[in-house]
């Protein structure tokens, strides 16, 4: 899995992008997906023919990478 942490401002929500293999058709997903919420907004788009699917999503900031990978199940 790749992923990457994006930092705009020490204070500012955190932009977290990942590539993973992920059944999202459970979900009712299609290829490209904005999910809007104030809370939990983000993106999926299937990237390639296989499934390999790329998701962003805005975390809290502060953290460390280990645990921004840590709190990626729940997210």
């Amino acid at each position: 899995m790749f992923v990457l942490l994006l930092v705009l401002r020490h204070d500012a929500p955190r932009l977290i992008v990942m590539q993973v293999y992920y059944d999202f058709s459970k979900y009712d997903y299609h290829d490209s997906n904005f999910i809007v919420s104030r809370k939990d907004w983000h993106m999926v788009a299937k990237i390639t023919n296989d499934g390999l699917y790329r998701v962003s999503y805005a975390e809290t900031p502060g953290l460390t990478r280990e645990q921004y990978i840590e709190r990626q199940p729940m997210r």
